[in-house]
Parts: C-alpha cells; structure tokens; sequence
C-alpha cells in the first residue's frame, strides 16, 4: 500500500502535515507526496519511488 503525506498552510501560515484526507484546515495550497514502495528513496532518482503533486481548495 502506498504511503500518503500532505503538508499544506493554513490560514495563520502553519505549515502542518497529514497522513490522510479530508483537510479540514486547508484554505488555501498544499503539497503532496505518494511514496509507492516501502523502500529507500533513492537521492540522484527521487522520482522512481516517490510521486509529488499539489492541492488546491478552490
């Protein structure tokens, strides 16, 4: 199973960390990044075990 974390800011510029949906603080950006093994993540190829996207509330 993959492994899920979301850092996102919120409105008194926190940037906080979560491990699963929903956000309830979320109101504005957030990052997030799907590790897909249970593996090392490779420093010279990060993209070959972990995939990053970004989250927006509106």
């Amino acid at each position: 199973m993959p492994t899920l974390l979301i850092i996102y800011l919120t409105q008194t510029a926190q940037l906080v960390a979560a491990s699963s949906f929903p956000l309830p603080q979320m109101k504005s950006k957030g990052v997030y990044f799907v590790k897909k093994s249970p593996v090392p993540v490779p420093k010279q190829t990060p993209s070959e075990v972990v995939i990053p996207g970004d989250l927006s509330c509106k």
